[in-house]
């Protein structure tokens, strides 16, 4: 177990290194005495990039939105690990899902692999509405509106309200996640309470 687990972590070490292609070959050598030599034969393969990077089935989400969140650009040594994860960020985007996993064209001659990535918008608005009762405030309304995908963009906008006898709550935010295209998140929150 312990050698099965060696060799699939050089192989994840190779492949985050651009050799797609590349496998541990374990060669067994037997000992007296109950003892085996273990020699480790590597084939490493050709060295591979990240040719072009496609996204299909946004019909209101740009891009550069989903582009932004794959760790890898256009030229860079394809690291299938850094595929993996920016896929999981991806799908945690939660307004674009993936349909099926990605697709990958190799090109051997060039040493590039082109990879397409296929999903639908998924909702992208939450709305909000309730009431109740409190000794304090005797009756009050709730209502509260959030969008995380404004004009395709990934941008946040949330309104809430808040209205009783005594209380009244409002407020108004919006989020940049990505602030001048770094991943720098920038919010400004508005609010007003009276009591």
């Amino acid at each position: 177990d312990r050698i099965i687990e060696g060799l699939a972590g050089i192989e994840t070490l190779y492949k985050s290194r651009g050799y797609i292609y590349s496998y541990p070959n374990p060669v067994f050598k037997e000992l007296p005495d109950h003892r085996v030599d273990v020699e480790i034969q590597m084939f490493e393969g050709d060295k591979f990039y990240l040719g072009r990077l496609e996204v299909t089935g946004n019909t209101m989400t740009r891009d550069k939105v989903i582009r932004r969140e794959f760790a890898l650009d256009e030229g860079d040594v394809m690291d299938m690990e850094a595929v993996k994860k920016s896929v999981t960020k991806i799908q945690q985007l939660g307004y674009f899902k993936m349909t099926e996993e990605p697709q990958f064209g190799v090109n051997p001659e060039e040493k590039k692999v082109d990879i397409v990535i296929k999903g639908q918008e998924t909702s992208r608005n939450e709305i909000q509405f309730g009431a109740g009762y409190s000794g304090f405030d005797g009756f009050f309304g709730q209502f509260s509106f959030q969008t995380r995908n404004f004009l395709g963009r990934g941008e946040i906008i949330g309104a809430s309200a808040q209205l009783g006898k005594v209380s009244n709550f409002f407020d108004l935010s919006y989020t940049v996640p990505w602030f001048m295209d770094r991943n720098q998140s920038v919010g400004v929150s508005l609010f007003r309470r009276n009591v």
